[in-house]
């Protein structure tokens, strides 16, 4: 597990040398882009280069020599969708070396995330640290197929919060071309839309009692028809560890109470209005969660909204900041300042406010690095092969 505890430990690195108080002053943008482009050459590398890293890497190197061997006198492989089997038959023409093979794959899952956290990330070492520490980047070493489903989603994202719908279909179409449970995108342009209401919680809670209940008949009678190797597997009778639930039941929980508290129902102001939308996401990411402690393949469908918990917790950072001046703005100018108050004891008291304001957003992020953190070690150090099999670490550099 090493090599995944240096990885953080650079990016750590790089934002430090990024963000601080000598380059505060500088273009944030150019800043974004330099430490996001070192963070991601680095990552990419480490799935660039691995061998034999990953559950499904043996699979898919197999499906890689046999598809070039096919060529183009079929489209099918297995189960797998076309558009994979199109994009593999086409490296196939070109190479048979399976290590430029998985560096495309590499590329390809790492676009969209980089592309989304470069466009909206308040906070982009936060999201790629969260990228790390909640396995989004081990997935992409082993649901290959799956992962690039998701960059491309993730380009989709632009479309879905500006509701733009016919320019978000395609790409949902195109990345369900990768891996199908996509879909289950589509009904999501339309949840994340919600006005914040105390009845969406609710509706989703019943539909979480719902799985709990009745979801083993209803998932007998889907893979009746379709994928039915699964029908008697483990990932459907048995469900993951509740574990994996604690940090998105408080990222939610923190989401609810600044929507709640703060965000009126008919009045939301522009400035607001992501972190709405990424509540919702959150809410249905939440289903899925829950979900997947009862039948463990409903993790797969839990990936497409949940990895955009990378931008939500620090949208909702960049909130509670906002909503802390906005408060300490007000405290002061009702209750502090006077007509004969002093210049400087009113500079003072402004700057002890904020001072702690300062000292309430270090603290959330402390929290937010320790748990995601200590989640990263449990999933490392709980698991024979750590999350998504990924270590121990072997690179075919040395072979």
């Amino acid at each position: 597990m090493t090599v995944y505890l240096l990885l953080i430990f650079a990016v750590c690195i790089f934002a430090l040398a990024c963000f601080n108080g000598l380059t505060q002053n500088h273009p944030q943008r150019l800043l974004k882009t330099v430490f996001l482009s070192a963070s991601f050459v680095m990552l990419f590398l480490c799935s660039a280069l691995r061998q034999n890293i990953g559950y499904d890497y043996t699979m898919y190197a197999k499906g890689f020599a046999l598809m070039r061997a096919d060529g183009f006198s079929t489209l099918s492989y297995l189960d797998w969708e076309w558009g994979f089997n199109i994009i593999t038959k086409t490296i196939g023409l070109f190479t048979g070396d399976l290590r430029i093979y998985m560096a495309i794959m590499a590329l390809l899952c790492l676009a969209g995330p980089f592309w989304a956290m470069l466009r909206y990330s308040k906070k982009v070492w936060l999201s790629v640290l969260l990228y790390i520490n909640l396995y989004f980047y081990y997935c992409t070493m082993n649901f290959i197929r799956q992962s690039i489903a998701i960059s491309i989603v993730m380009f989709a994202y632009t479309f879905m919060i500006n509701k733009k719908f016919w320019r978000f279909l395609p790409l949902v179409l195109l990345a369900s071309a990768f891996h199908l449970t996509a879909l289950i995108m589509l009904p999501v342009y339309f949840l994340v839309n919600l006005k914040p209401s105390p009845k969406i919680p609710l509706l989703y809670a019943y539909l979480i009692l719902w799985v709990f209940i009745a979801s083993n008949s209803t998932l007998d009678l889907v893979t009746e028809i379709y994928h039915s190797e699964y029908r008697d597997s483990v990932f459907l009778r048995l469900g993951l560890g509740a574990i994996h639930a604690v940090f998105p039941t408080l990222v939610l929980a923190g989401g609810m109470f600044l929507i709640f508290k703060f965000v009126k129902r008919d009045n939301i102001a522009n400035f607001e209005k992501p972190v709405v939308m990424q509540t919702n996401l959150m809410y249905f990411s939440y289903l899925w969660i829950l979900g997947m402690l009862r039948h463990a393949i409903l993790e797969r469908f839990s990936y497409y909204s949940y990895v955009f918990v990378i931008l939500y917790i620090p949208e909702l950072i960049a909130f509670a900041d906002q909503k802390y001046k906005h408060h300490a703005n007000i405290k002061f100018n009702k209750n502090l300042i006077s007509p004969g108050m002093p210049e400087a004891l009113q500079n003072q008291i402004i700057s002890g406010y904020r001072k702690k304001g300062q000292l309430f957003n270090a603290i959330l992020i402390f929290l937010v690095l320790l748990l995601s953190f200590a989640y990263n070690i449990y999933g490392l150090s709980a698991y024979d092969r750590g999350p998504h099999g990924i270590y121990p670490y072997a690179t075919w550099i040395n072979g």
